[in-house]
């Protein structure tokens, strides 16, 4: 089922902020975002729900030290994956 992908304020802030700093991760991620809305469970980037104080959202690993954070919400009868975070492992999760 093809999902609309939405991102967040904080999401479009830490894509800037992160390809200022890695400008060659720029097809990466958009090649992500593009799985994403075809399959958002894809096992090819790694999908899993996070525990504690994240519950309830989901993380992709894009590559070794970058993750993408997002939700899956229900509207209607649609989904949308709703992109929150993108960084490396200890900017997303807050290490």
């Amino acid at each position: 089922m093809k999902r609309q992908v939405e991102s967040s304020p904080a999401f479009e802030r830490s894509l800037r902020r992160y390809l200022k700093k890695h400008p060659e991760a720029a097809e990466t991620v958009a090649e992500a975002i593009s799985k994403l809305g075809a399959d958002a469970y894809t096992q090819e980037l790694g999908i899993h729900k996070l525990k504690g104080n994240l519950s309830g959202i989901l993380s992709a690993e894009l590559a070794y030290d970058l993750r993408l954070l997002f939700e899956i919400e229900t509207r209607g009868t649609a989904e949308v994956v709703l992109l929150l975070k993108l960084g490396t492992h200890d900017e997303v999760y807050g290490k």
